[in-house]
């Protein structure tokens, strides 16, 4: 009874975490709006092999996510909810994997179910869990394949290891060889340290050769497909530039020193960060053969350690980073504090470590409460986002995210003086979540939508209305991939109004122009219509119809 509450809970929690207000908001430019209409081409096509953008071949990423995407979108129409819930369903199966494979290994609910809470409530995986692109693909699969790997480690049982290789294969259709790669290596770190004859015998278990038709069957086909159909475009494009090259250079103006990713980490799963040091220096690796003499159930904190470790310096060592590369770290991070807190609950919360810990885990929540406190003036000062400081100011939601992590601060420190009680503290922190979703963050994306992405929605239904089938769509200054995805046209973008002019005069037919004030200003300097007429102002942007002048 007690455990179905739990998962019950459970289920509450990433509802508001992952579903509540899913299509309140429309796509993000440039990435998810670019994912989203590849998969709407797929749908329209037919054509499952090569994803397409804006009338261009897009071989940044393989298809498992434009599949997911575009499956969603037939059963629940093209929109944004449909775009968004595969990413949202695949957050919530890691956050019940991660639940079981604790609550197997510990034997603890309460364990387990923090664990289910911190892995629900963390700052990266709710922000990817509710987004339509591939980087919750990879980590979700690369999650499940690697839990899958200890569970089946712990429990000697095969079945595990064919989810291991099936979900290896999913990695790969989500991004391409890093999601064979990662994995790999994490085991191959984990075996190492365990040692010649107990790797030997896992191998052995593994039954590797099979492994590998297995992710041979999931993967090859369509790799083989589109390589026969595009053969060294597609190769060169997507293994030398979005695999090799990203990783060897900077691609995409995407630079960060050695140290990117420590505060990426600490931010991506704030508060639980806080504990984070402390559970690996209370994890001990570096005793190895006090570790060799455990069972294979408790070494999950050793695995998820080398988990962490690997991801980071992984992604670390490439020159190109993102915020989204150590996403698959997350879940490592979440399970060594789970246990931390596992072992504070069963032994001693009064620890000088626990209470240095929660006393940065209170800081941590007061830079949160300033941090909410500032949003207004965070996120003002963009010319594309006139007035958005104002409407933040008069919607109160600044005031209810300092009140939100300031009765966080005030609960923590309560509970910090008294040694009984410290091991509520989690419970702060999965409560200040909750709230923060329900009351601030979501309440501030659709104040920030509305002000961002709401006139591009409305320029391209106006586009809808008044478009004639030989206009030609031209957007100057600014790359907005939500465009095509809302008009289901394709779109000339130019970065400037000169490129523009030269664009017209190769290809004189009418048009619909769309720019800022200054750019359109500059645009129309330089006389490229024989008449022009203004359509609409959405925004920032104006939306021109002209008729060019003849080819000079």
């Amino acid at each position: 009874m007690v455990e179905l509450l739990v998962i019950l809970g459970l289920l509450l929690l990433c509802g508001i975490a992952f579903f509540l207000g899913l299509g309140n908001i429309g796509l993000l430019d440039k990435t998810e709006a670019m994912f989203v209409e590849a998969a709407r081409q797929m749908l329209v096509t037919g054509d499952w092999i090569t994803p397409y953008w804006n009338n261009a071949t897009r071989f940044d990423k393989p298809p498992l996510s434009y599949w997911c995407m575009a499956l969603s979108m037939k059963m629940g129409g093209v929109n944004e909810v449909a775009a968004r819930i595969p990413s949202a369903i695949l957050a919530t199966v890691t956050v019940f994997l991660v639940f079981y494979t604790l609550r197997r290994v510990t034997s603890s609910q309460l364990v387990a179910g923090i664990g289910g809470v911190m892995m629900t409530f963390n700052p990266a995986w709710i922000a990817w869990g509710r987004t339509a692109v591939s980087d919750m693909y990879l980590s979700a699969t690369i999650t499940i394949a690697l839990l899958s790997f200890f569970l089946a480690y712990s429990q000697n049982q095969w079945g595990w290891y064919l989810s291991f290789y099936i979900f290896i294969g999913l990695a790969v259709l989500s991004k391409g060889p890093v999601g064979l790669l990662l994995p790999f290596l994490i085991i191959t770190c984990f075996l190492l340290y365990l040692g010649r004859e107990s790797s030997r015998k896992i191998l052995n278990r593994m039954r590797l050769g099979w492994g590998l038709l297995v992710i041979a069957v999931v993967t090859l086909p369509w790799y083989i497909a589109i390589t026969l159909r595009h053969g060294w475009e597609y190769i060169n494009t997507f293994f030398g530039y979005h695999n090799l090259q990203r990783f060897t250079s900077v691609v995409s103006n995407h630079p960060g020193p050695w140290y990117y990713f420590f505060p990426v980490l600490i931010v991506g799963i704030i508060p639980w960060s806080a504990y984070l040091p402390l559970a690996i220096y209370h994890l001990k690796p570096w005793k190895r053969h006090s570790w060799l003499r455990q069972s294979p159930p408790s070494h999950l904190g050793l695995y998820a350690f080398f988990w962490l470790v690997v991801v980071f310096t992984f992604f670390s060592a490439s020159a190109t980073k993102l915020p989204s590369y150590i996403l698959p770290a997350m879940p490592a991070a979440i399970i060594l504090v789970a246990l931390l807190w596992g072992d504070v609950i069963r032994d001693s919360p009064s620890m000088p470590h626990f209470i240095a810990s929660g006393l940065l885990y209170t800081i941590f929540f007061l830079i949160l409460a300033i941090a909410s406190g500032l949003t207004p003036s965070l996120l003002g000062g963009n010319p594309l986002t006139p007035g958005i400081t104002e409407a933040l100011a008069s919607s109160g939601i600044a005031t209810i995210g300092v009140c939100i992590w300031g009765i966080g601060v005030i609960v923590c420190i309560i509970l910090l003086v008294k040694p009984q009680w410290r091991k509520w503290l989690w419970g702060v922190g999965v409560s200040c979540f909750a709230f923060f979703m329900l009351f601030f963050a979501l309440p501030a994306a659709s104040i920030i939508d509305t002000h961002l992405q709401l006139p591009v929605r409305r320029l391209a239904a106006e586009i809808t209305n008044v478009r004639q089938p030989e206009e030609k769509l031209i957007m100057i200054g600014f790359i907005r991939p939500s465009l095509v995805f809302y008009t289901q046209k394709p779109v000339i973008f130019l970065p400037t109004p000169e490129d523009a002019i030269q664009y017209l005069r190769n290809n004189p037919l009418p048009c619909l122009v769309i720019a800022d004030s200054d750019n359109m200003k500059k645009f129309f300097s330089l006389s490229p219509f024989s008449s022009s007429q203004i359509l609409a102002r959405e925004g920032v942007y104006q939306l021109v119809r002209g008729f060019p002048l003849n080819k000079t």
